[in-house]
């Protein structure tokens, strides 16, 4: 956004001088003025399309690479619940058979 803001504003000083240096009539300049800022219009419609086009890319980029982290994420944390059940499960039995020895037998 800063090329445009420059690129704006470069073309309005470079107006504001020019009229105030055309030895030109007032219908002439006013013409020119005309002229003018419909092609600087014109130039910056065609950038801020350029820009949108870009932006879009961009923004469908990050949303795809969200999109893989999430799922990468997802799977880490479904591995992650998987070994803790599988833990706590082992824990489980280790406590049982300890629990069952301790109690000698029956």
């Amino acid at each position: 956004m800063g090329f445009f803001k420059g690129f704006i504003l470069g073309g309005l000083v470079g107006l504001s001088a020019g009229l105030l240096f055309a030895p030109k009539s007032g219908k002439e300049t006013m013409a020119e003025l005309h002229e003018r800022s419909a092609e600087f219009r014109s130039r910056g419609l065609e950038m801020l399309e350029e820009e949108s086009v870009a932006l879009r890319a961009t923004i469908a980029d990050m949303r795809e690479v969200l999109n893989e982290a999430v799922q990468e994420g997802r799977e880490v944390l479904k591995e992650a619940v998987e070994e803790g059940r599988d833990a706590t499960t082992q824990a489980t039995q280790d406590l049982h058979g300890r629990y069952n020895e301790s109690r000698g037998p029956q």
